[in-house]
């Protein structure tokens, strides 16, 4: 799996909407919440709300 790098949110969910697969969609969510983990992308609230589930 390649790494993803994320300008900002909309960044993100961009790329979670050219996922071609779900399993590709769950591991854009995942790599979304290692970056908000490791605090090198702001996630709200309403963001998080925002994500499909996987």
């Amino acid at each position: 799996m390649a790494t993803l790098i994320f300008c900002d949110f909309d960044d993100a969910l961009e790329a979670i909407q050219n996922a071609p697969t779900k399993l590709a969609v769950a591991n854009v969510i995942d790599q979304i919440d290692q970056h908000f983990e490791a605090g090198s992308l702001d996630v709200t609230p309403s963001n998080w709300a925002h994500l499909p589930e996987p």
